[in-house]
């Protein structure tokens, strides 16, 4: 985490009622979870696996996504949008269409 970032969830904050992943239930809207492996402000085991672990439990539609894509904030990388766009056409949620790339 950097310097300037004012907590980590290793501190306790912010706290079990704040974390996503404790208020997932059935009804929770399907979820696509992209991270990169080089995220330094929402890591993989803290963050976005548990939020996943939590959809497929409750069987709310979820697919994560994790990948090479440098830091925090990653921006409209194919790594993430192709298979996005693959999972909303997959679920009925996008048309078909060719990929994001051209």
């Amino acid at each position: 985490t950097p310097d300037w970032y004012p907590w980590t969830a290793a501190q306790g904050f912010p706290g079990a009622e704040y974390n996503t992943h404790t208020h997932v239930n059935p009804q929770t809207a399907p979820a696509f979870i992209t991270v990169s492996t080089e995220d330094d402000v929402c890591a993989l085991e803290t963050n976005a696996k548990p939020y996943y672990d939590a959809c497929v439990r409750h069987g709310v539609p979820a697919k994560l996504v994790v990948a090479s894509m440098g830091g925090h904030g990653h921006g409209m990388k194919p790594e993430w949008t192709e298979p996005c766009a693959a999972w909303l056409r997959e679920n009925g949620w996008a048309l078909p269409g060719p990929s994001a790339r051209h």
